[in-house]
């Protein structure tokens, strides 16, 4: 019988993973510290993830892939329109923060970010989310968005709570407002 809160799969360890990062930064991340975490043998850890290179992609895919259900939760319940997906991303990512955008942030920060699968990630959310809501539209919510999430995590967004709030309505309704159709004509 399993011990209680014992990970049994390579997604349970993904999920201790990041909790450690949370707690400790990407640099008390190792077999050990996972191992110790998550109450299994370091080579329960290693069956999983056979180096680090293999831990390290594994986790910044483990984040996308994340990032990626919140915003199919958050798209699920929209009315059926040609902004749904850019909607839902908006969505998730102005009102549904969580403790996985500091995981995130520690992540870019460290050494184990990969520029390559960051820019191909973007690349692939950009497009699943513009299809319907026209380039231009797309752009200037994706590009304003990204930017205010990177100044709340750097701790330097010159908004107040109810300016912010303002400033996501504001962004929700270019979205979703036939009225910003003229951006892409």
């Amino acid at each position: 019988m399993r011990r209680r809160g014992r990970p049994s799969s390579r997604a349970d360890l993904l999920d201790k993973a990041l909790e450690l990062i949370l707690e400790r930064g990407v640099e008390g991340l190792s077999f050990d510290s996972l191992a110790q975490h998550s109450g299994i043998s370091k080579s329960g850890v290693i069956y999983h993830f056979p180096n680090r290179e293999e831990l390290n992609r594994a986790v910044r895919a483990h984040v996308r892939q994340r990032y990626l259900q919140a915003r199919h939760e958050a798209t699920e319940s929209l009315p059926d329109s040609k902004t749904k997906a850019l909607m839902g991303w908006a969505i998730s990512s102005l009102e549904k923060r969580s403790k996985l955008d500091e995981v995130s942030a520690k992540i870019m920060t460290s050494g184990i970010w990969d520029a390559s699968e960051g820019r191909e990630h973007h690349k692939e959310r950009f497009s699943a989310m513009s299809k319907g809501a026209g380039f231009n539209r797309a752009a200037l919510a994706y590009l304003a968005i990204e930017g205010l999430w990177f100044l709340d995590l750097a701790g330097f967004t010159p908004f107040e709570t109810e300016e912010r709030a303002r400033v996501s309505a504001l962004l929700l309704s270019v979205i979703d407002d036939p009225a910003f159709d003229h951006l892409d004509e």
